[in-house]
């Protein structure tokens, strides 16, 4: 089991976008389940979906990174190229997995908000 630290050593810079994001993510939607406004549900939508996609941009530059390395290395056994790839794979998608964690924690007090907000108006 790996600590916070050494995933964040393991996943790069993305990881600090994905927590640069962590803040607007969370108060945003606990915003919308103190106004429970129209903009405020469209804002704190707008701001749980960034860390994914932070998360996913980061993936990406890891993984077009890691295919870089692997075309630019001496010749290797083609089992070696693969393992490296597979290994520079796995620690390019961290970023993806912790953004999807912050989204699924922002989502699910947004989904609390909007059920109180409806309860409330008297909808369904």
């Amino acid at each position: 089991m790996n600590t916070v630290v050494e995933l964040f050593h393991i996943g790069g810079f993305p990881m600090y976008w994905v927590t640069f994001f962590l803040a607007p993510a969370l108060a945003l939607p606990i915003v919308h389940l103190v106004t429970a406004k129209r903009l405020t549900l469209t804002l704190a939508l707008c701001a749980v979906l960034l860390p994914v996609l932070a998360g996913a941009a980061g993936t990406m530059m890891g993984r077009a990174r890691t295919d870089t390395v692997v075309d630019e290395m001496g010749p290797e056994s083609q089992e070696d190229l693969e393992a490296i790839r597979r290994m520079g794979y796995r620690e390019a998608s961290v970023p993806l997995y912790y953004g999807a964690g912050v989204t699924a924690l922002g989502a699910l007090v947004l989904m609390v908000a909007e059920i109180r907000r409806r309860g409330r108006d008297g909808r369904r």
